[in-house]
């Protein structure tokens, strides 16, 4: 139908403009990752602070542009999962510390707690960074100055009694309504459509964490309470001996 070659036609587009928008952030990156490592010689001073900012914002419009390239593949249904046993703590350790540079701008304390021993579960460990990368994104930009976001892991039993590891994104944020806790897995939503304007997005993030943990197996859900903060949490099956 004409629908259907029109909603292709938008897909295309998309999926065109996300990888177009991608090939320059290489070398920005990657220039900006070889200036702060020194690798170009020692920056003058006071210039660190500003590669830094260039970096970080590359950074969130890339972790955009993967949004977008992730919600194409769950509008089509062609999210393939790469399963592999997977290091949580290494991995969780990994996505904590590439955000710590703009919780040190914002004044947030960012840890990670996973216990020593803890298993490897079954994942596919790009789109597992994704999600965690959102999760992240959402604990750090709706935390005020002095707050905590904090990520940790456990072994815990899964909604069908299997052990598993539960992984859980927890922060001291602005929180979300009741009412509203359910609808900001849809897309394009916002609890408030004031916060757009003030902090930015455009309501794909939660829709793709939840659509990529439901493609492992599991479900993520979401405590919160206004003025207190908001915990995701969700668990991943163990990986086969």
């Amino acid at each position: 139908t004409q629908l259907q070659v029109v909603d292709r036609m938008k897909t295309d587009f998309l999926n065109a403009i996300s990888h177009e928008l991608r090939t320059p952030l290489a070398p920005i990156l990657g220039y900006t990752e070889i200036l702060l490592g020194g690798g170009l010689g020692p920056l003058p001073n006071g210039a660190t602070r500003g590669v830094q900012a260039i970096a970080d914002s590359g950074k969130r419009l890339l972790n955009l542009i993967e949004s977008l390239l992730a919600f194409i593949r769950l509008d089509q249904g062609a999210m393939a999962l790469k399963r592999e046993p997977t290091d949580v703590a290494g991995l969780l350790a990994a996505v904590t510390e590439s955000f710590q540079a703009r919780a040190k701008e914002r004044k947030l304390a960012v840890t990670v707690h996973a216990p020593e021993g803890l298993p490897a579960v079954s994942a596919d460990p790009q789109e597992l960074t994704m999600a965690l990368n959102h999760l992240l994104d959402n604990a750090t930009k709706f935390t005020p100055a002095g707050g905590a976001v904090s990520v940790s892991a456990r072994q815990a039993a899964g909604a069908d009694g299997q052990s598993g590891v539960e992984i859980a994104v927890q922060d001291t944020g602005i929180g979300i309504p009741a009412d509203q806790q359910e609808k900001v897995f849809e897309r394009f939503y916002q609890a408030d459509s004031s916060l757009t304007r003030q902090y930015g997005g455009v309501g794909i993030g939660l829709a793709v964490v939840k659509q990529t943990i439901e493609a492992h197996g599991s479900h993520v859900t979401v405590e919160s309470e206004p003025g207190k903060g908001s915990t995701f949490r969700f668990v991943l099956p163990l990986a086969k001996p």
